[in-house]
């Protein structure tokens, strides 16, 4: 989805990825640095205005001074802006509504340029986010097994053009691959 969105016109894509494997980093500081950062290598021209965040090792940054920072930055920005969160369920009980209330108040004020999609597995984000356009697409379990297995199969056929002609992959054998492969994305061994 990121490359998709970088690919089209040079726009500015900003992401993020909760990881369960490091919660130190699923909060809103975290999210709000890695945001601001990504922000301010697309834009050199906004560096004059990052001096002052830009002096105060990131570890000591205040949440508040993060959020004024971030707000300051997307205030001179003129281009549209694309924010791509994922694995959101991630997040701790205690630290998810303050995620997706600033969320809902950047999509409020911002709502002209700035384009928020949020991955997660079944969470009601609806409430957090209730008076705001959105567009939810639930992906079943079915639909979701379907577009692992098209992606195996079509980066197994990219590699069977590189290996070919001096190693030739069967479909069946591909076909195996893909399964086995499929499964294990599915956490089934």
């Amino acid at each position: 989805m990121i490359e998709e969105l970088e690919s089209r016109s040079k726009k500015q894509v900003l992401y993020f990825f909760f990881d369960y494997k490091d919660i130190r980093k699923n909060n809103l500081a975290s999210l709000l640095r890695a945001l601001t950062s990504q922000l301010l290598m697309l834009n050199a021209d906004l560096l004059p205005f990052a001096s002052q965040w830009r002096q105060q090792p990131s570890a000591h940054a205040s949440e508040t001074a993060l959020k004024q920072h971030f707000l300051e930055l997307l205030n001179l920005s003129s281009e549209p802006i694309y924010i791509v969160i994922d694995g959101l369920d991630e997040c701790g009980v205690a630290e998810l509504p303050w995620i997706q209330r600033y969320l809902s108040q950047l999509l409020r004020k911002y709502q002209q340029f700035l384009h928020i999609c949020i991955t997660s597995r079944e969470m009601k984000l609806e409430r957090a986010l209730e008076n705001i356009g959105l567009l939810r697409l639930e992906i079943g379990k079915d639909k979701n097994n379907h577009d692992v297995h098209s992606y195996i199969a079509s980066e197994l056929q990219n590699l069977q053009e590189i290996l070919k002609p001096d190693i030739v992959l069967t479909d069946s054998y591909l076909g195996n691959i893909t399964e086995k492969i499929a499964n294990l994305a599915d956490g089934m061994s």
